[in-house]
Parts: C-alpha cells; sequence; structure tokens
C-alpha cells in the first residue's frame, strides 16, 4: 500500500474536484491510503463523501479584493505573482507550509491540480510527482513562458519571469535544493503530465510532447432535464451570476426556445423571477452528460470539462468566460468553429452571438466535426488508464513506502515550523 497525496491549490469551481475524483477514488479502492488537500474543503467533502479518502487543508492566498501586483496577466509568472509568489515572504510561508505537510504525510506519490506553490515546495523530497489538469494549468517549460494575451512585450515577459524565478530560488537555496533555470522547469521536470484535455482545446497551441488523456467525465450525476414545451432548438445553460446573466435569461425567454438551466449560486427569488413556460431554471445541478446529448446548443462559462462533453455530444457552444483560462478554451472554440464568444458584461454581445448561432448550422457541424474525430474516447478506460499509471509510477518509487522526509540539516525560512 502506497500514501498518494491530491492537492489542489488554485481556480474555481468544482471541474478540479471533478477531475480528481475518480482516480482518488480509484486509488483508494485499489487500497493506497489518499490524502486529499482541496482549496475548498466543504465542497470537496460533498463529493468525495464515503470515498475512502482522508482532508487536509491546502495553502493558498485568499482572493485579493484590493489591488492585485499584475493587473493584466501576460504570462503564467503573472499567475503566480497574483497567487503569492509577488514577494519572498508570501511565498516561504505558503510554500513551507505544504513542504511541512508533505513531511508530516510522506506521500509517496502527489497528484498536483494547479498547484504550483505545492509542487515548488515537493523539489527534493522522495515521492512521485503527477500533474493533472488543462494545458493552462500545466504550462511547457520555455523561456519566457508563453504569452497569454496577443502582443505582449516578450522582453517585459523575461525580465519579470527572471525576477519570480530569482524569488523561488532564494526559497530552494533555503531548502538546499538546486536551483531553477527556468519557471518552466516546475511542470517539465516530473515523473508524469495527464493533460485532462484534447489537442483542439490547448490553451498553449503548439505544445511539444504533450501526450493528451482528454477531459475526465466521471459516472452521471445529477438530475435528469426535464425539458420545458417550446418550438425550435434546445439550450442548456450550465453558469454561474454574472453581470449580464439577467439580460441572457431575458433574451432566452423571448426567444422561446426551450431551455433548462442550472445557474449555481442563484437565489431562489432570482430563479421564480425569470422562469416562464419555455425557461426552466433549476435548483439542482444537471446530469451534464445527458443535457449535453439531449440539447441542441449549450451556453456555458467555457470550462475545460463542461465544453469537451457538450463538444462530444457534438453541440456548439456559446461561451461567457469569467476568467482568463476560460477565454482561452473560448478561443479554441470559436477557432475549431464550433462556437462563438460573448461578454459577460455586455448583453448586446450576447444577443449577437446568440442570434448568430441560432441562425446557422454552420457551429453545429463544426461541433459534430470534433465528436467524430473524438468517437473513439471512453471516459471509464481513461480513468483506468490514469489508476494504472500511477501504480506504475509507485512500483518504480526508491526505497520503501513511508520512506522518511529529509528534515535533519534542513533550513526553514523564518516563521515555517518544523512538521
Amino acid at each position: 500500500m502506497a500514501t498518494v497525496m491530491f492537492d489542489w491549490e488554485q481556480g474555481g469551481g468544482l471541474g478540479h474536484l471533478m477531475q480528481t475524483l475518480p482516480l482518488a477514488e480509484g486509488l483508494a479502492r485499489k487500497g493506497h491510503r489518499v490524502f486529499v488537500a482541496p482549496r475548498d474543503l466543504v465542497a470537496a467533502s460533498a463529493l468525495y463523501d464515503h470515498k475512502g479518502v482522508l482532508f487536509l487543508p491546502a495553502s493558498h492566498k485568499e482572493a485579493m479584493t484590493g489591488p492585485v501586483p499584475c493587473r493584466r496577466t501576460l504570462n503564467f509568472a503573472h499567475v503566480l505573482m497574483n497567487i503569492g509568489w509577488d514577494t519572498d515572504r508570501s511565498l516561504e510561508v505558503l510554500a513551507g507550509a505544504w513542504r511541512n505537510q508533505f513531511i508530516s504525510i510522506r506521500p509517496d506519490a502527489g497528484v498536483f491540480d494547479h498547484g504550483p506553490t505545492a509542487l515548488l515546495a515537493s523539489r527534493g523530497l522522495p515521492m512521485k510527482r503527477i500533474l493533472i489538469g488543462s494545458g493552462f494549468c500545466c504550462p511547457p517549460d520555455t523561456f519566457p513562458l508563453p504569452a497569454l494575451v496577443e502582443g505582449a512585450d516578450v522582453e517585459r515577459l523575461r525580465a519579470e519571469e527572471r525576477l519570480v524565478l530569482d524569488r523561488a530560488n532564494r526559497l530552494l537555496a533555503a531548502w538546499r535544493q538546486p536551483p531553477l533555470e527556468r519557471l518552466g522547469q516546475l511542470y517539465s521536470q516530473v515523473d508524469e503530465n495527464l493533460l485532462t484535455t484534447f489537442e483542439e482545446l490547448e490553451q498553449y497551441p503548439g505544445r511539444i510532447g504533450g501526450e493528451y488523456w482528454g477531459p475526465v467525465i466521471g459516472p452521471a450525476s445529477g438530475i435528469a432535464p426535464q425539458w420545458p414545451a417550446g418550438e425550435g432548438p434546445r439550450v442548456f445553460g450550465y453558469l454561474k451570476r454574472f453581470k449580464a446573466l439577467p439580460d441572457l435569461l431575458k433574451l432566452l425567454a423571448e426567444k422561446a426556445c426551450p431551455t433548462i438551466a442550472y445557474i449555481e449560486g442563484l437565489d431562489e427569488k432570482t430563479r421564480r423571477q425569470f422562469h416562464s413556460p419555455t425557461l426552466r431554471i433549476e435548483s439542482q445541478r444537471l446530469d451534464l452528460t445527458r443535457a449535453a446529448r439531449e440539447c441542441d446548443l449549450a451556453v456555458l462559462h467555457a470550462g475545460q470539462g463542461s465544453t469537451a462533453q457538450v463538444l462530444l455530444a457534438g453541440k456548439p457552444v456559446l461561451q461567457v468566460p469569467l476568467v482568463l483560462e476560460q477565454q482561452l478554451t473560448a478561443r479554441a472554440v470559436a477557432k475549431l468553429g464550433a462556437g462563438e464568444t460573448a461578454s459577460p458584461t455586455r448583453p448586446e454581445s450576447i444577443r449577437e452571438k446568440l442570434e448568430a448561432m441560432l441562425a446557422s448550422d454552420r457551429y453545429a457541424a463544426a461541433a459534430r466535426a470534433f465528436a467524430r474525430r473524438h468517437a473513439g474516447f471512453d471516459p471509464a478506460a481513461q480513468v483506468g488508464r490514469m489508476v494504472s499509471r500511477v501504480e506504475e509510477l509507485l512500483a518504480r518509487r526508491n526505497g520503501r513506502a513511508g520512506l522518511p522526509m529529509p528534515t535533519r540539516g534542513m533550513r526553514l525560512p523564518p516563521g515555517v515550523f518544523r512538521a
């Protein structure tokens, strides 16, 4: 029996939990000791209940209410600066907390889901390191790291990335670990990279050497969609609250297409306000697999998992991205011709893009082409392959399970205590 620790440090929504759940559960069923350190303990406990895992708190920087160090995120180095890598002190405290957990738990392997600080903290420790996530969460090893916006000043990216790199290396030196030459080595010097996406949806187009495992799609969950009456194409919405949401709901009611939606965080009063004979807003999460199969068009926030699942059903997507990662996924879908991207703050953008998609079959044709290319994708077999790959790596680990961590002689930063 081995010990495996799952780490989710950054990113919002349940997509991160959903993609690690089948893998964690599969390893637990195999008799391994599984720890999960999620960003959101309450949400994780609801999903992982009775799955045979143990919970730990994740070390992460809370969302800022004031100005962030990098107001415009140009590449992944800026992402790091905005999550606590902007000062030596914040990085040493956050990474030190992760390192203390590793020293205490002594995992034989760590599975990192958007966990850059945890990944840094694991360097030099006797554990296998496995990445899981979409392309955005596992950037390629380039210097500078790839630009996330068009027209970014490469020299500026180089200079600012060196500042972040130097900060990470000062911390590694305090731990008596060799320095990084590039930030990208955090993601290239690992034992496996489980890219849970398809190449067409990659947020870093042109990645060299990536193996695409496809999205993790667990067993069906959620309630079955009960479609309202109405003429025209069926529209499925899987959304959160955002500025132009009332305008979108009014537009959907106006179009009178049979529409069903689940909107996370929507209060009962608002749900009743927009309910109509052709628009049904559910208070419970819907079965995404079935909704994707039965709808004609989906309205999403460009999450990797939900987007891939809808496209696998051969259905087009109107994307309303809320964060940078989603913007990159939406851009990839638009490039495929299988969807349009609308602004979450501009009602006229949503109207224009939705009407364009309802008026043309070319988006659906592109989505069907995507589905045909991936007709052989088997989600259950994919999870089985992932479990087997982790067990293969565990079998190759040096030494015995539970190998002691090197605590003696390791100098920790001030204020970070030994486990």
